[in-house]
């Protein structure tokens, strides 16, 4: 009879649920497709809350951040991260912000706060042509998602590429700050037959007036650096400019991290964050006063290269190793965000990498032409000889 028992008692143990604080035995909750997605990605063996739970909402993030327990699918900060749940990054990152579980969903804790209330780190001075120790340090924040108006600061890398006309600043392409004097942009943009622009402003958010207590800060282009640029295959479409002087640094101008980690990375599977002041639409005319972001899915070298040869043989481009093609149709760059930047969300550092540069495409956001991109790791050395 004593063995019966202990038997008994073990087995109770071992098949005993644990539950997360709020979670009653038998709790359901509504699952959209992505949060039984996760949930099978993390696997059936998650048992530790690594948050602190508040009531039946309220929690705090590993980091430190209020924030609400709410269903993955959501957490607008987390909607990037809904194509790269394969990531062993990604899934490490929703893991440890766990802070309830149900049957076959779990919910995660959702940072609560808002664009400003995180200030990057102030850098050290440093020779405007070394590489930048600190990089891409921004709130992971309110930055989701396709064609939506970004925050003050949320890009403080986004350069624009113009020219006065009268007192009004004109922006016809985008670049990204790579040093406190260097700026990466696209070679096309500097082409011939065009408005050459002549000008760089950093710092700036609504192109048409002051929307800071912080002004933009202009800068001539005093060189450039050309990386080859064919107009009639747009292979090699980078450039690198030099401002007349060093930018200062604050919460509105930073420098951009790339991707040296990422040489061997070829990002399929992945989204990416495009910006830039482009049209929100082909067919309007005007570009947008204020940077805008959509979120775009990487495409492969093949696919995209079969996509674009239906072009007629005379307009076709070349696309290879040095291409990065992205989009599906629901978003895009577009006209006027040429030469800006592509970013990668390294989840683990909470820094963005640029990866591309705006380049090319057939009208904006076409299902059936990807966006392609310069594919910025395969012109690190490039960029590392010409920014000494």
């Amino acid at each position: 009879m004593t063995k019966l028992l202990g038997l008994l008692l073990l087995v109770t143990a071992v098949t005993a649920q644990i539950f997360f604080p709020g979670e009653e035995p038998g709790a359901t909750e509504h699952e959209e497709p992505a949060d039984t997605d996760l949930f099978a990605a993390l696997g059936v063996t998650i048992r530790q809350n690594t948050n602190i739970v508040f009531g039946s909402n309220s929690c705090v993030t590993p980091s430190g951040e209020s924030g609400t327990c709410q269903s993955f699918s959501s957490c607008r900060e987390f909607l990037p991260m809904r194509n790269n749940l394969h990531r062993p990054s990604v899934l490490a990152f929703l893991r440890g912000r766990i802070c309830r579980r149900f049957r076959r969903t779990v919910h995660l804790c959702c940072p609560s706060s808002t664009p400003g209330t995180i200030r990057p780190p102030t850098l050290p001075s440093r020779p405007p042509t070394s590489r930048p120790q600190t990089c891409g340090n921004v709130p992971l924040v309110n930055r989701v998602v396709g064609g939506i108006i970004t925050q003050p600061g949320e890009w403080p890398w986004l350069a624009a590429l113009g020219n006065m006309v009268g007192n009004t600043f004109s922006a016809g392409c985008a670049g990204t700050l790579i040093t406190r004097r260097h700026v990466l942009s696209a070679g096309h943009c500097f082409a011939p037959g065009q408005v050459i622009p002549t000008m760089v402003r950093l710092g700036a958010f609504d192109l048409t007036r002051s929307s800071t207590s912080t002004p933009p800060q202009d800068f001539n282009i005093r060189d450039r650096r050309d990386g080859g640029y064919n107009t009639r295959t747009n292979e090699d479409d980078i450039i690198i400019l030099i401002m007349d002087r060093e930018a200062s640094l604050n919460e509105y101008v930073q420098p951009a991290c790339l991707p040296y980690k990422y040489r061997n990375e070829n990002f399929l599977g992945d989204s990416l964050v495009v910006t830039g002041w482009g049209r929100t639409r082909f067919e309007n005319a005007r570009n947008s006063n204020v940077p805008m972001k959509a979120l775009v899915p990487v495409k492969s070298t093949a696919s995209c290269v079969a996509d674009y040869r239906k072009l007629p043989a005379s307009k076709r481009p070349a696309i290879d190793g040095r291409s990065l093609c992205a989009g599906d149709g629901s978003a895009d760059a577009c006209a006027g965000d040429s030469g800006g930047p592509l970013h990668y969300l390294d989840l683990l550092e909470g820094k963005y990498y640029v990866v591309g540069i705006v380049s090319f495409g057939v009208g904006c956001a076409r299902p059936d032409y990807p966006g392609v991109y310069t594919r910025v790791t395969s012109f690190l050395d490039w960029i590392d000889r010409n920014t000494q």
